[in-house]
């Protein structure tokens, strides 16, 4: 039996990202998996990536939209849990193992897993991340309770890509779905199908192995904005809204959600007016009021260091570590190692907990059999990283000034 469906929607994503993307699965999957590729009616032709993994399940479909092809995936998926990635992002080796595990130990239809961002300024460089440093273990109607408590602001929750999800799980939430009949949704998807997820759901719980590397290009749908397209997010963003709402309200329930769910909408139309002062698409205005039905809009506070948690610093040369850590699974038990920094340690532990592997670690790089190297970080990144300097930073820098601002993006 298949264990794991990994369903990616691709439109006219860059050969060279989609190839980075099924390497990093194919490096490390879980035994038993199935790629399914869904082509959304792009102009690229990607035969030539995919006659190097001829495993991978494709089906090219008329453009109809990201939601109509994530449906597509699910229906097309026969694994016992469902992942979906994005074509243009990678994975650590072992990502989907980790929590493979994680739900069958502990029953979970939902599991949630690390992310970090991929910039072109070093491969795993991670400046800014909302991955979920505690651990969660929610249950029953605690799930859309937690869903909604957090009001948009931890964005680990509401996006499809950190987690895997039982099977029936997701056909269930997306059968409520087409029910729905949206003709076209390329935005926000994620938000609608996490949250007929939550609904269903009888249990969610996370894992911290390695991370899901979510890659900013200008290219993407989210970044790469021009006037219609962004009005396009505006529109399908309200109408998720509009349906949580009205959803709540069936239920009887939407008294217990109203005012989280009103913090959510203003969170999102600020966001999306800051965007429109920015790129000066005035026009939009007027419909940003309507849609959100907001009367007053003002800046977001999404880029204040109270909307991002911190993250740990990411080592730049973590793609070398990740090979060692794919190469340990082949050592024996017993195994000496060294490792000197505490973030590969922690990896190879965690690593050794998933496979059943009892490696030494020893302090003396001469007397082991295999050896990691030392984790690299560059100044730059190191300075970008230091909160009390960028604190200091605000202090010292009047607002508006060019530094000030550099500085409010390096948090």
């Amino acid at each position: 039996m298949v264990k794991l469906s990994i369903i990616i929607c691709v439109y006219n994503t860059s050969v060279h990202y989609l190839e980075e993307c099924l390497h990093s699965i194919f490096w490390g999957a879980v035994k038993n998996t199935e790629i399914i590729l869904v082509d959304d009616g792009s102009s690229v032709d990607y035969l030539e990536i995919l006659a190097k993994y001829p495993d991978v399940k494709y089906y090219k479909t008329e453009n109809k939209g990201t939601l109509s092809a994530r449906i597509f995936g699910a229906e097309k998926a026969t694994g016992e849990y469902i992942a979906y990635m994005d074509s243009d992002d990678t994975i650590s080796p072992f990502y989907y193992e980790a929590m493979i595990k994680k739900a069958e130990e502990t029953n979970a239809d939902i599991v949630i897993n690390d992310w970090a961002c991929h910039t072109s300024r070093a491969k795993y460089f991670c400046k800014k991340d909302t991955t979920i440093k505690y651990d969660i273990e929610w249950k029953n109607e605690e799930i859309i309770d937690k869903f909604m408590e957090l009001e948009g602001l931890q964005h680990s929750i509401y996006v499809l890509w950190n987690k895997i999800f039982k099977r029936d799980v997701m056909i269930k939430s997306l059968e409520k779905i087409k029910k729905l009949n949206i003709k076209k949704m390329v935005f926000a998807e994620d938000v609608l199908m996490s949250f007929y997820a939550s609904l269903t759901a009888k249990k969610v719980v996370n894992c911290h192995f390695g991370y899901y590397f979510y890659r900013y290009h200008r290219e993407q749908e989210t970044n790469n904005l021009v006037e219609e397209k962004l009005e396009r997010h505006i529109i399908s963003q309200a109408y998720v809204f509009d349906i949580m709402e009205k959803t709540f309200k069936d239920m009887g329930k939407y008294e217990m959600y109203e005012t989280a769910l009103n913090n959510w909408r203003k969170l999102l139309a600020f966001t999306q007016y800051s965007i429109v002062k920015i790129q000066k698409f005035d026009r939009l205005i007027p419909v940003l009021k309507e849609k959100y039905g907001v009367e007053k809009l003002r800046k977001s506070y999404r880029y204040s260091s109270h909307y991002y948690e911190y993250q740990r610093l990411l080592p730049e040369n973590m793609s070398e570590i990740d090979k060692l850590l794919v190469e340990c699974i082949n050592l024996k038990s017993g195994t000496k190692i060294y490792v000197k920094d505490k973030f590969t340690f922690s990896r190879l532990r965690k690593l050794s907990e998933i496979f059943g592997k009892d490696f030494t670690v020893v302090k003396n790089k001469k007397m082991a059999e295999f050896v990691f190297p030392r984790e690299k970080y560059s100044f730059i990144n190191k300075l970008m990283h230091n909160i009390i300097i960028c604190k200091i930073g605000q202090i010292l820098f009047p607002k508006g000034s060019k530094l000030r601002n550099k500085i409010k993006h390096c948090l």
